[in-house]
């Protein structure tokens, strides 16, 4: 079974353009060719990177959390209770008025009982902020050699969440630079182009990998464009709030409306704001 799996895998069909075979990838003539085998080691790499996880997050992670002031709050789990687990998980986490009435009757407690179990178990499925500073961590130290864009995003939560107000936002301000560059202009006009229409010097006919591999690109593109206006309309209302309210600012006393992006709630620095940047 694994042979046919594997020849179906690498069916030519699939990987060559017509009158093309792997046979013509055979090294020769002092040529060297790539071999699809080689991409086996990934799997012995995969496993290296899991191990490096573990021990970064433990030893590394940690500790630097902790020398930024980062605490490790502990949630307060709920009593155990299986009527209101089960509910929990199967019907709905936030169950209405009514819902909680009949949920006190069949557990004979209070309703606000009921409340407070519901609240402090939605709490539990939330991420504490030493959580997220050790994924923020993992995408740093598993990515800094090939992806400066999420470094620069990664570490801007990390600082977000120690409360780095200033670090972060220049951070940020690193990102979005970085990001208009490579992933508007470079990803579509360089990599889309070399992968749409450079295939079709050498062949008019495109194979069923052509479109696998073009058609996951251009929804990443597409990704792209989204991210690209969230990180415009943040850009946005930092440089023109800045600029049009600097003279009156120690007068505001509304609370501005924040933008989460990938994790970060951003508000402007300058103004009152309960809502920590």
């Amino acid at each position: 079974k694994f042979w046919t799996l594997n020849s179906w895998f690498w069916w030519e069909n699939i990987w060559m353009p017509i009158n093309c075979t792997w046979a013509d990838f055979v090294d020769r003539d002092g040529l060297v060719f790539p071999k699809p085998q080689q991409l086996y080691v990934t799997i012995p790499y995969a496993f290296v990177l899991l191990i490096i996880r573990f021990f970064t997050e433990r030893y590394v992670a940690i500790p630097l959390a902790k020398a930024l002031g980062i605490k490790n709050v502990r949630r307060v789990k709920p009593q155990p209770n299986p009527v209101l687990e089960s509910y929990f998980r199967e019907c709905s986490r936030h169950p209405s008025q009514s819902e909680i009435q009949g949920l006190a009757k069949k557990c004979n407690c209070t309703v606000h009982l009921v409340e407070k179990w519901f609240r402090r178990r939605r709490n539990l499925e939330i991420p504490t902020v030493l959580r997220k500073f050790q994924e923020a961590f993992e995408l740093i130290s598993g990515n800094t050699c090939n992806m400066f864009v999420l470094y620069s995003i990664q570490a801007a939560k990390m600082f977000n969440y120690a409360r780095w107000e200033k670090t972060c936002n220049m951070l940020f301000f690193i990102f979005s630079i970085a990001f208009f560059i490579t992933r508007i202009i470079l990803f579509p006009f360089w990599i889309l182009r070399a992968t749409l229409y450079q295939p079709t010097f050498y062949s008019t006919t495109p194979v069923i990998a052509y479109f696998l591999f073009n058609g996951q690109l251009l929804i990443l593109q597409g990704l792209h464009l989204y991210w690209g206006y969230l990180i415009f309309k943040i850009l946005k209302r930092f440089i023109f709030l800045k600029v049009s309210n600097f003279a009156s600012q120690k007068d505001v006393k509304y609370q501005i409306p924040s933008i989460d992006l990938l994790g970060i709630s951003y508000c402007l620095p300058e103004f009152p704001c309960q809502r920590s940047c």
